[in-house]
């Protein structure tokens, strides 16, 4: 598992690299350690990505052999070709100076030798677990064996895990700003890790990169200044009991608001908990910011509270909290001047209703108050 996420996370930086030259790029991850970068529909580098545990690409590595083993394979049936495609092995090993490894490195290259010494790996070595690589890649003419050979490159000493973290964190660099860059990285790659299971689940056949610029364009929107990113606008509520108790609920029903409305109330509530907690987590939001947000929701709230709590005759005071109730919610206090998402302001005020900052029925102090006595 952790070599097929270095896999994702590595396939996600080249293809923001290779967007800045390449903007039509497409991407596909065909199985646990195959990326294909293809432009025109035409596929213009495969790389093989090995995140190993041991340290050195030797030239009987059962990764290395495993590699040319797929490749060897795909050029003989005719599924590559190697004279228009670039195969790269990309790998935490280190290839031993005097390798065939080495001498497949970008510095030093040298086709021929590392040809040389792979027929002759063939012949000597007696691993059981590359005879089936060996007899593949010798199947193969040797003019077309050269050919493969010279379009392999290996890189080797590639960073690791963390540090291809820190790869992503320097492409995104530009994108927000620096304090940004940890939760910028993390939304980024939540729409990239979605994007690749839908593609290896055939749901979609290419990822491109006008896809990923896209998704870079929505969040840089969303970390603007004046505006914040939203995570949560189509997570649905785990449990509807969870909230059967909560001080905002019994609010809800001392107005008798209709059961629909107030499941609608409980997943506003619940959105708006799980947003302002991850902003607050990412240092995106301070609790400054919230309880100056919070102030002006309450003098909203006590305006049209009072004004409509004057016009009651007492004959109907639920109907008089269903009316508070209603023209609350239908006004429009932002966050920030770009974040409109509708359920931040309507969970804050359930979340101020919890607290018995704010109510509906215009004795919701009374009540609120009786039935914690009765709880007691």
């Amino acid at each position: 598992m952790l070599g097929y996420l270095y896999q994702v996370r590595m396939a996600l930086v080249l293809l923001l690299r290779r967007i800045k030259t390449d903007p039509g790029a497409t991407v596909t991850l065909e199985n646990f350690d195959d990326i294909a970068f293809q432009s025109g529909g035409n596929v213009l580098e495969q790389l093989q990505t090995k995140l190993v545990s041991t340290k050195s690409l030797s030239d009987a590595s059962t990764d290395l052999w495993k590699t040319l083993r797929v490749w060897a394979e795909q050029f003989r049936v005719g599924a590559l070709n190697p004279q228009s495609t670039s195969l790269t092995l990309l790998t935490t090993a280190e290839a031993p100076i005097g390798s065939a490894a080495s001498y497949l490195r970008l510095e030093g290259r040298n086709h021929t030798k590392a040809l040389g010494i792979l027929e002759g790996v063939t012949e000597s070595s007696r691993s059981a677990s590359n005879q089936s690589a060996y007899q593949e890649f010798m199947r193969l003419p040797k003019t077309r064996r050269s050919q493969l050979v010279r379009s392999i490159y290996v890189m080797d000493k590639s960073p690791g895990m963390i540090q291809v973290l820190n790869l992503l964190r320097q492409e995104l660099r530009i994108a927000t700003a620096p304090a940004m860059i940890d939760a910028f990285a993390t939304r980024i790659q939540g729409w990239w890790f979605e994007a690749v299971v839908e593609q290896l689940m055939r749901a979609r056949r290419v990822i491109s990169g006008a896809e990923l610029e896209a998704a870079l364009a929505d969040l840089r929107e969303q970390f603007r200044l004046d505006n914040l990113p939203i995570d949560f606008a189509e997570e649905a509520l785990p449990d509807p009991n969870t909230y059967k108790e909560a001080q905002f609920v019994q609010q809800l029903q001392h107005i008798a608001l209709p059961p629909a409305r107030v499941s609608l109330a409980m997943l506003d509530y619940y959105r708006a908990t799980r947003q302002r907690g991850r902003w607050i987590d990412d240092q995106i939001v301070h609790e400054a910011e919230l309880k100056t947000f919070e102030r002006r929701l309450y003098e909203t709230w006590l305006e049209l509270f009072e004004a409509e709590k004057q016009e009651c005759d007492g004959t109907d005071k639920p109907k008089t909290g269903r009316k508070i109730y209603g023209r609350t919610l239908q006004q429009q206090i932002l966050l920030r001047p770009g974040c409109a998402e509708p359920f931040i302001m309507r969970g804050s005020y359930h979340i101020l209703a919890d607290l018995l900052k704010v109510g509906w029925h215009p004795d919701f102090a009374i009540l609120m108050k009786r039935v914690d006595a009765d709880g007691k």
